[in-house]
């Protein structure tokens, strides 16, 4: 075990890693929502670095094994001789970076949305392992380790930053989530496919032939197959997808919510919000108040789930000041009014920031997300006659238009 270590290199590149996968995220600023899958996503930022050097390295630390060992050629397979020899590095870079994962996003994944995300992620580095291996296989070392480096960079860095919603479905979702969604079921089974096929591909390569100098034409043509097949089963998985595609590589949350009522007002927010249940429902009875004085039908369920018919939709994630989450409540409601998702132009905006300003005076944290012109307006309505107050903003209401389907 100690040799395997000493050999592969392991024994200094792993906490290399995660020394990276660590400390990447916090140079990157990446916030921390209390929302695991979100949360774990965003600090997965680190295999934008971990996953090329971990291709790299193996790729050079499996550089003329079988030249040095030629007493097991004639009794071992290709595959049982690396896994012997560098098991630190396929079994350990995996491991250590997903640990580095958790360790900056403070969190283990709870819900199966969020293991489903690990999953992916040890996939990848699984992957960009076997592929620097399999490079190191078929070509000189001078070639393979710099195209392990570039093709893992590529496939983890440039993939999703492409205009291709299926090329999006192929790679880590290190983009962080909002708390209102998760990774999609297609981009989770086709990087999973992906890696699965890779790894299992240069795995077969190896074994089917003993541990021996074959020409390199020949072991290049295995390693484009299995490569190539790799992506081709996961281009398929996304092309036959009935699933909407976008470049998010999100779908909707399916986590169950938590609701409570409080002063008649159904409060339903994620599980890492409830503890602001109470304030939620507070400032929805606030704007109860002003609703019924301007003769409009009250608020009587609040939800943190987009698109719940008749309730209206509030943004209570960590850290949200009071102010912008009053007013992203009063976005629900007009929402709720319309039966959808308002385009915000600024006369809307003034309605959203009138009903805001009714139930949050003070104003606190407002002006750090509405325009000082925005505010103006809404303060010079409000200063009007109750009668004139309410005849405006049901006017607006009234006005309201869904945007034109796409």
């Amino acid at each position: 075990m100690v040799a395997a270590f000493r050999v592969s290199g392991a024994w200094w590149f792993l906490p290399v890693m995660l020394a990276i996968g660590v400390t990447l995220p916090v140079l990157n600023d990446v916030p921390l929502t209390g929302y695991p899958v979100a949360d774990l996503s965003g600090a997965g930022i680190g295999l934008a670095y971990n996953a090329p050097l971990l291709a790299a390295m193996t790729s050079y630390s499996t550089r003329g094994w079988a030249q040095l060992h030629a007493t097991l050629r004639p009794r071992r397979r290709g595959a049982a001789v690396v896994a012997a020899g560098f098991w630190p590095l396929l079994a350990g870079g995996p491991a250590v970076g997903c640990l580095a994962v958790c360790v900056s996003a403070q969190t283990l994944p709870q819900e199966r949305a969020g293991w489903l995300l690990m999953a992916t992620f040890v996939a990848v580095l699984a992957g960009a392992a076997a592929l620097g291996v399999a490079l190191s296989w078929a070509l000189p070392v001078v070639v393979a380790v710099p195209a392990a480096a570039v093709v893992a960079f590529a496939w983890v860095n440039y993939l999703p930053a492409t205009s291709s919603r299926e090329l999006h479905q192929m790679s880590p979702m290190i983009d962080g989530f909002a708390t209102t969604s998760q990774p999609s079921r297609t981009a989770v089974t086709a990087t999973l496919v992906l890696t699965v096929t890779l790894v299992l591909g240069v795995a077969l390569a190896m074994t089917v032939t003993r541990w021996e100098r074959l020409s390199r034409p020949l072991t290049s043509v295995a390693v484009t197959v299995a490569v190539a097949l790799s992506v081709a089963l996961g281009w398929l998985v996304v092309t036959r997808s009935s699933q909407e595609l976008n470049l998010l590589a999100a779908e909707p949350r399916s986590t169950p919510l938590s609701c409570a009522e409080y002063s008649d007002i159904e409060v339903c927010l994620w599980p890492e919000e409830a503890g602001r249940r109470r304030e939620i429902g507070a400032t929805a009875a606030r704007l109860n108040q002003q609703l019924r004085a301007w003769d409009l039908p009250p608020i009587s369920t609040v939800t943190a789930r987009p698109g719940e018919e008749g309730a209206t939709t509030v943004d209570a994630g960590r850290g949200l000041a009071p102010g912008p989450m009053t007013l992203s409540m009063a976005a629900g409601y007009l929402d709720q009014r319309a039966g959808c998702q308002v385009t915000i132009g600024r006369d809307t905006e003034v309605l959203v920031v009138a009903l805001a300003l009714a139930a949050n005076p003070a104003e606190d944290g407002l002006t750090d997300v509405v325009s000082a012109d925005s505010l103006a307006q809404a303060r010079s309505r409000l200063d009007q006659a109750a009668a004139d107050q309410a005849a405006w903003f049901r006017a607006g209401v009234s006005d309201l238009r869904c945007p034109p389907a796409s």
